[in-house]
């Protein structure tokens, strides 16, 4: 946890920017598997997600009248596929927010860090899947062939804008340098302090918005930090491409 000048940052913010520009550089190599031409696997793959986090909510929350399933020693992990709708969904917090409240009444954590424990141990991820194929009879991960369908969820996820530049940002030139990234963590730092003192006036640089994206990664606490500095949660919404790149609060 880090307070400098009053601001409460409760999210390791560099640890969690490592794994980020880290999970990118897997999106990036999985690009034949990521970004599919046909629209029909986006859909799918959001609806997937949609059951996922439904399923988190049933295990680690009772959802549903679900109280005696609850099993929080139960890690579910995210396959990749799924993990990339999360990430793209939670750092429009407003619409997470407005999704997860209207569908299960209470917030879903996320933290990239499960992604990376799935990862590393494959029985994690395979819990994960048998999980959800007994739950819902079918299988996580992309498979079958969809019916041709046009692009839904954009007020969603965005998931099909981000696919054309998100991933372009892992290799960024400036995030290959450690002393650039340490001095874009102490930015962000400053631009929080700066929305304390003046109010949010307009977004970062792409380099310090990879820690406001960082924050955003841990919804929970970003909520409760941002109640602790401002007494409001500040909404980010990203939008643009590499070279144009425009940040701002969804009101």
């Amino acid at each position: 946890q880090v307070a400098t000048c009053g601001i409460k940052i409760s999210v390791d913010l560099q640890n969690t920017a490592a794994h980020i520009l880290q999970f990118l550089q897997i999106v990036t190599n999985e690009k034949s598997v990521m970004f599919p031409k046909d629209p029909s696997v986006y859909n799918h793959r959001i609806d997937r997600y949609f059951k996922f986090l439904e399923l988190i909510a049933i295990y680690h929350h009772g959802y549903g009248n679900r109280e005696g399933d609850i099993n929080l020693d139960m890690q579910i992990v995210p396959p990749l596929e799924i993990e990339w709708v999360w990430f793209t969904h939670v750092i429009r917090p407003a619409k997470y927010h407005a999704y997860c409240n209207q569908r299960f009444g209470f917030i879903i954590d996320h933290n990239i860090d499960n992604f990376f424990k799935g990862l590393e141990n494959k029985n994690l991820l395979d819990q994960t899947l048998q999980l959800y194929r007994d739950e819902y009879k079918e299988e996580l991960i992309d498979g079958g062939i969809f019916e041709p369908d046009e692009i839904k969820y954009l007020e969603t996820c965005d998931l099909y804008q981000d696919k054309e530049w998100y991933p372009k940002l892992a290799n960024l030139p400036v995030y290959q340098n450690p002393e650039f990234l340490k001095e874009s963590y102490q930015g962000y730092i400053q631009f929080m302090e700066n929305i304390k003192l003046e109010g949010f006036k307009h977004g970062p640089i792409i380099t310090i918005d990879l820690y406001w994206h960082s924050h955003q990664q841990r919804p929970l606490l970003y909520i409760s930090d941002c109640m602790h500095n401002f007494n409001e949660i500040i909404y980010h919404m990203p939008i643009g491409s590499v070279g144009n790149w425009i940040d701002f609060p969804t009101l």
